[in-house]
């Protein structure tokens, strides 16, 4: 099946633009103290990579409108936080831990590629 273009995705409805035109790999992976992380990836990997952090009790899926959009021009890394949606939760939840959770994902997901801009639903922002 032959996929349509960018440029004709405007006439599909929401949900088909994000089923069709802006695949989305669904992944995971094991931090070194055992929790699995789930995240999603879109996008083309050698873009600029925007890091999508949802906020409490939201899943990655919080980010399901505007992942399509983003991949367009980013690769977009949106992780399942430790304890919400697909991920385990963590031994010892603790901003430490989160923040080593991410840095694990970031390094297995994305070795040599660094982050263009990272958005929280937090209300914290760090270049």
């Amino acid at each position: 099946m032959r996929l349509p273009g960018r440029r004709h995705c405007e006439r599909f409805t929401l949900e088909a633009r994000i089923l069709i035109c802006a695949p989305q790999t669904w992944q995971q992976v094991r931090l070194s103290g055992g929790t699995e992380l789930s995240f999603i990836t879109a996008g083309e990997s050698s873009t600029p990579a925007v890091l999508l952090l949802h906020g409490t009790p939201q899943s990655a899926r919080y980010f399901r409108d505007l992942v399509p959009e983003l991949s367009r021009v980013a690769h977009v890394i949106a992780p399942d936080l430790p304890g919400f949606g697909e991920s385990d939760v963590l031994p010892t939840a603790s901003f430490p831990a989160y923040g080593q959770a991410i840095s694990e994902l970031l390094l297995a997901s994305m070795a040599s590629h660094p982050v263009g801009r990272a958005a929280s639903t937090q209300g914290s922002f760090r270049p």
